[in-house]
């Protein structure tokens, strides 16, 4: 999913222009999405994941705009794309895998690129190695670790429970008003 978008904001720029409205009418900056295909290399899909996370709020109303609209923006297939990622990204699942692979891409991440390197020494390797599975074991024994990239507010019965998803990429020094808020 993470190429096909690269390629649909790559390709249509005037799709581009309407999500860089949308996060404009937010008030937030939008990351363009990287190519997550890069050969061997795990920073290419860190990547990607981290600006899909930063970019949500701005890409599931860009979404939502566009199967809504009537213009010949988007295509059909595009729309029936859309509409799949978009049913996709409001899934909890999704959310928590999305993350859980994000949090193992950053452990896994520096002993990728030290085995790419063309001559890697043996103490770097064993480095890298420790350091990665030491990640990786306190990954795994993480109880109280943050599931989603976004806060959850579960009901006071526990049977619901509601993702607040905030956008990450705020300018720092421009905070959303109220009036913001409530046109977003």
């Amino acid at each position: 999913m993470m190429l096909n978008l690269y390629t649909f904001f790559k390709n249509s720029g005037k799709c581009w222009r309407m999500l860089l409205l949308v996060a404009e009418r937010l008030g937030v900056l939008v990351q363009r999405i990287p190519k997550s295909a890069g050969t061997r290399f795990q920073v290419h899909k860190y990547r990607a994941i981290k600006s899909m996370i930063a970019n949500f709020v701005p890409l599931c109303l860009f979404a939502e705009n566009m199967l809504e609209s009537t213009n010949k923006v988007c295509k059909p297939d595009q729309k029936a794309r859309l509409r799949g990622y978009l049913n996709q990204w409001l899934n909890y699942g999704y959310l928590a895998s999305m993350h859980l692979y994000l949090l193992t891409l950053k452990q896994t991440a520096h002993l990728s690129y030290v085995t790419q390197n063309s001559v890697p020494l043996v103490t770097d390797l064993a480095n890298a190695v420790k350091s990665t599975v030491d990640g990786l074991n306190a990954l795994s024994t993480d109880k109280g670790g943050q599931v989603l990239p976004f806060p959850v507010i579960l009901s006071e019965d526990g049977s619901e429970a509601t993702i607040t998803a905030q956008a990450t990429n705020l300018p720092s020094r421009n905070q959303l008003s109220d009036k913001q808020k409530r046109q977003a």
